[in-house]
């Protein structure tokens, strides 16, 4: 979140390492390890934000496949490709039919990363805007609602 914007928390959204099932990480037979990770391609999700160019759970390894959006990384890691973080709720499908599996990382399987609401300019946001910001608000509440439920 920027530091000059005051936000609101709307969810946090898991993310999971994953590979298609016969990739070599998953033949190893132990936990993975981030020296493991690093001598494979990594699908890597890069933020199309216009402000920022930051590149979503990039470990540095050696090789990667930058994409900029989230079905093209899941088409990538399903086709075999290599392995990446994805968004727990877009893997479920694909977790289910068997075309992804989680890695089993020694460490850093899975982590969360906050969405937040914000304005550009709260004072001058007009009807639609504050009607979008309470859809949007009431959609994660909804979905997600405090308390686990």
């Amino acid at each position: 979140m920027p530091a000059s914007h005051l936000g609101t928390h709307l969810v946090d959204i898991g993310f999971r390492a994953v590979a298609h099932p016969d990739h070599p990480l998953h033949r190893l037979d132990r936990p993975v390890t981030g020296n493991d990770l690093k001598g494979h391609l990594q699908v890597v999700i890069r933020d199309s934000g216009t402000g920022n160019r930051a590149d979503i759970g990039w470990l540095a390894a050696e090789h990667r496949w930058t994409v900029t959006h989230f079905d093209t990384a899941l088409a990538a890691l399903e086709a075999g490709l290599g392995f990446g973080w994805l968004p727990e709720h877009r893997l479920a499908d694909a977790l289910e039919r068997g075309t992804l599996a989680a890695l089993p990382l020694v460490a850093g399987g899975q982590y969360s990363a906050p969405l937040y609401l914000m304005f550009g300019d709260e004072d001058n946001a007009g009807p639609a805007t504050r009607a979008l910001a309470r859809v949007l608000t009431d959609a994660c509440r909804t979905a997600h609602p405090p308390g686990g439920a």
